[in-house]
């Protein structure tokens, strides 16, 4: 694919990015602003009973305060678009210049999901901290390929530094440490045995620790809990979600057929924990912000569209994750860190083995709680370039071919085609209003 081609994504996916937020209202359903308005009234954090969202991490709370002066929440929500951009420029260099994707095709696929995948681009731009912990996911991808090609103190210094930061914003960034950890400890092996493993080790933790562990810290004092949440305090919207909770089936339920006729949330989804992530990943299934507009009309249906167009790539990434992780073994055993396709083969299992310890973190999460809401999409959007990654490996190992080739270009040139449909019908609403 030539570069020409992708450069000019990369200015559509800026100039969608910044033509939504001049018509997306600041807030989700979420309310994250009352986090920053109580910092700017009693100039103190909330405890987790206080607001709904007070249980995170401040860093984004303590930055979106700064531009509290000026009184209004577009501005607040300005900080949201230039780290969406900023994202979208991360992400531009991890697909297509990094070398950790080697195939064109896929670099053109993984980068045009970027660009265009509408919940992606939505929770890039409220006011709320996933947009921040979307960055950090993809500098800590950066960083950490940074680190296999040159494992030096710096780098660990600088990868330790981003986690940390990354904690200080969601609590979801423990899905980074086991991964990253057993990475520092194993590699390079040459250097690593003994006391220099150790060191390295302790090393990571502590930054991490001490730059990212103050709402744990502050939770085992509070509540003798370091991931107490709103979903511990028993409220009313918890109470009325663990209703729906199946048992075993929950989690095995996997019919997203059921979301063709039912592609907005009800009783048809919310006792059905991967139909529920599947849905909230590739459309508004719950929906969060104000343009909505179609989740109140037959427009709903180009839901319905997507969610089947969606089938294939989802098959590519869950076969590459497989290929990914079924070859992990065969790779420690063989590896040579003098060889260039060992280093970048390690680096794609790190990003695989990062969304699926995402995708594990939620089925636990769900388990303690039985919550059906922590089954979105934008939970997995920090690791996006782990699905980008797995992704790219299941077109690899698929798409083999002439055929196959055009049945997929076909296919995602659908989809695409439905993202931007959903863009238009709702932004041309939005500036009807």
């Amino acid at each position: 694919m030539r570069p020409r081609f992708l450069v000019l994504l990369l200015v559509l996916g800026i100039t969608l990015r910044i033509i939504t937020f001049w018509f997306l209202a600041p807030a989700n359903v979420d309310h994250h602003e009352q986090v920053i308005a109580f910092l700017l009234r009693f100039h103190a954090l909330p405890q987790t009973w206080q607001i709904h969202e007070a249980h995170n991490p401040p860093l984004y709370y303590l930055m979106a305060a700064s531009l509290g002066f000026t009184g209004r929440l577009k501005a607040i929500q300005g900080l949201s678009l230039a780290f969406s951009i900023a994202t979208l420029f991360a992400l531009f260099h991890l697909i297509t210049r990094s070398g950790v994707i080697i195939s064109q095709r896929a670099q053109a696929y993984s980068f045009l999901m970027a660009c265009f995948l509408p919940q992606f681009v939505l929770f890039s731009l409220y006011v709320s901290n996933d947009t921040l912990a979307i960055l950090f996911g993809s500098l800590a991808a950066i960083v950490t390929w940074r680190y296999i090609r040159v494992p030096s103190w710096p780098g660990l210094i600088l990868l330790s530094t981003v986690v940390g930061a990354g904690l200080l914003t969601k609590t979801t960034f423990v899905v980074l440490i086991p991964v990253l950890l057993v990475l520092i400890c194993w590699y390079p092996r040459q250097k690593s045995h003994g006391w220099n493993a150790i060191v390295r080790a302790y090393a990571f933790i502590g930054i991490v620790t001490l730059l990212g562990g103050f709402k744990f810290a502050d939770n085992l004092v509070r509540y003798d809990d370091p991931f107490f949440s709103n979903m511990d305090l028993g409220q009313d919207w918890s109470i009325d979600h663990e209703r729906t909770y199946r048992g075993l089936q929950s989690f095995l339920d996997v019919n997203v057929g059921r979301l063709v006729t039912s592609p907005i949330v009800g009783e048809a989804t919310t006792g059905a924990y991967p139909v529920l992530l599947y849905g909230t990943f590739w459309y508004p299934h719950i929906p969060d912000g104000s343009l909505n507009h179609g989740s109140r009309s037959n427009l709903r249906y180009l839901g319905s569209a997507i969610f089947l167009m969606a089938l294939l790539p989802s098959v590519f990434f869950f076969v590459g994750l497989g290929s990914l992780l079924y070859g992990l073994p065969a790779l420690l055993r063989a590896f040579d860190s003098s060889r260039q396709d060992d280093l970048r083969k390690l680096a794609q299992s790190v990003f695989a083995l990062t969304i699926a310890i995402g995708i594990l973190l939620l089925n636990v999460t769900a388990l303690r709680h039985h919550e059906w809401s922590i089954f979105q999409g934008r939970f997995l959007f920090p690791w996006f370039f782990g699905g980008a990654v797995a992704f790219s490996a299941g077109i690899d190992a698929v798409v083999q071919g002439p055929r196959r080739q055009l049945a997929m270009a076909i296919s995602m040139g659908m989809l695409i085609t439905l993202f931007w449909a959903f863009f238009g019908s709702e932004l041309m609403w939005a500036a009807q209003q």
